[in-house]
């Protein structure tokens, strides 16, 4: 019995409520005759186990109360056990048709599922229940487009973009649609501004980066489909106290590992640091938690502890190669140079195309004075990255030292291409020397040009050494 009614003309609010209440006591009635579905708690932590199933004896206790099956639905969808929260988010919904929650709980475990038109009928019901809830839009637009039904979506995604021009994700549902009308410019487009939003949209580099291939563009293909695979977990995540609520009742560790990283891309180390130790202490095994640690332990200068998660880590799977470059970055900290390159080399032996792995093996490298060498790593690099603007830059400063200055001046313009942001501390580095290199090629006005960016940014930084130096080198070109 679905109780998704089916409006044939104009209703008020008020009736429209109405009507459904007036149903409930049946519903509840019949509900209560009917026996609670089970629960399959196979390999939850005891704790877990503990909180789903007190959740399920009160359901068994009030069969008649849409907030306990509600509750219990929203637990189970905090695990993402979905097919058991649809059981009880659907007797929510039917107990009480007009709870908001329970409408927009159910729309988000039936688009998980795939049942996307049954999605699309209670996500509708959600809306009217609550005209102004973005998230519930959003998910109702990409209901829409799931089940083809482009026309209606696109109206959607228009409608947000113009509403809330900072959100990323109506951009990309819009560039999908234009994919599938044909418009690959169009989709580009909407790409773009999507990742100008949201730089590591995982989902939006691959989309463009299939479209960019379709058109020839192989290249900057390759370089999105590589961003894509770096952050292919992660999406614009829209501010929400009701699915917030949900995330709230996962006791997990994986919960725990999310808001980690959450903390530390919020320059909250400590507070990153406490989430990954809380993420192990229910899943001791779980690497990618010690993989972090590594990392933040490293930035927070407790050595030791840092090297005691590299060991864990090393125990579960000493065949990771982000495993061996975290350690490689913690151990160029400690000045331990040998070793790091040792850790790097390894980190390439398992994933050949690993980036850092090759930047910073060419730093190493090219202090030792190996410029050739250190060269090719940096090239290796940009292949695999391409826009790398450190590996850019000190390509660019090995071609100085070798006397090959215009192709040295093309990679210091790399670097700088697009413009970095006011807040990068390497940037003043990067117009110093490109501004340097200028006047080494007769270009007194382009050299002033970027020496007084130079000058500019690294004031704005506060890097008084630095500004210093640009000075100087502006007195010298009779800059006043």
């Amino acid at each position: 019995m679905e109780l998704i009614l089916r409006q044939s003309g104009p209703r008020s609010w008020p009736g429209w409520i109405l009507a459904l209440v007036w149903m409930v006591f049946g519903v509840a009635e019949l509900l209560a005759g009917q026996p609670v579905p089970s629960i399959d708690v196979t390999g939850f932590e005891p704790e877990i186990r503990r909180q789903i199933l007190t959740a399920h004896r009160a359901v068994t206790a009030q069969p008649r109360a849409a907030e306990a099956h509600g509750k219990l639905g929203m637990i189970l969808q905090a695990y993402e056990r979905y097919e058991q929260a649809a059981l009880f988010l659907e007797r929510a919904q039917r107990l009480d048709p007009t709870d908001f929650r329970w409408a927009f709980y159910l729309g988000v475990v039936r688009s998980e599922l795939g049942r996307t038109r049954e999605a699309i009928d209670v996500l509708e019901v959600a809306r009217r229940l609550r005209p102004e809830h973005l998230p519930t839009r959003l998910r109702l637009a990409e209901a829409l487009l799931a089940d083809g039904q482009t026309a209606p979506s696109q109206a959607l995604f228009e409608a947000l973009r113009k509403e809330r021009p900072a959100e990323a994700t109506p951009l990309y549902g819009l560039g999908r649609i234009a994919v599938l009308s044909g418009q690959r410019d169009q989709a580009i487009d909407y790409f773009r501004q999507a990742l100008s939003i949201f730089p590591t949209y995982g989902a939006a580099h691959y989309a463009c980066g299939l479209v960019l291939r379709d058109l020839g563009q192989t290249a900057a293909a390759r370089h999105h489909l590589t961003l894509s695979q770096e952050h292919r977990l992660e999406r614009p995540v829209v501010d929400d106290p009701f699915l917030a609520a949900v995330a709230e009742l996962n006791l997990g560790a994986t919960l725990y590992l999310t808001r980690g990283r959450a903390l530390e891309a919020a320059g909250k180390i400590d507070e990153s640091i406490a989430a990954h130790e809380k993420a192990l202490e229910r899943r001791p095994g779980l690497v990618q938690a010690h993989l972090n640690l590594i990392t933040l332990y490293g930035r927070r200068g407790q050595i030791e502890a840092a090297q005691r998660h590299y060991q864990a880590a090393l125990a579960i799977n000493p065949a990771l190669p982000e495993l061996h470059y975290n350690h490689g970055v913690l151990l160029v900290t400690r000045g331990e140079v040998r070793r790091a390159a040792e850790a790097f080399l390894e980190t390439l032996r398992l994933n050949p195309f690993h980036p850092e792995a090759h930047h910073n093996l060419g730093v190493i490298i090219e202090q030792e004075g190996r410029l050739d060498e250190a060269a090719e790593h940096y090239r290796k690099a940009l292949r695999e990255k391409p826009g790398y603007r450190s590996a850019h830059f000190h390509l660019g400063r090995i071609y100085v030292n070798q006397g090959r200055v215009r192709e040295g001046l093309a990679e210091f313009q790399a670097a700088l291409a697009p413009p970095p942001a006011a807040s990068d501390e390497e940037a003043p580095g990067y117009f110093y020397a490109l501004g340097a290199t200028w006047s080494m090629v007769g270009e007194r006005g382009q050299s002033i040009a970027m020496l007084r960016e130079a000058l500019r940014r690294a004031t704005l930084l506060r890097q008084k050494e630095l500004a210093e130096a640009i000075r100087r080198d502006l007195q010298t070109l009779g800059d006043k």
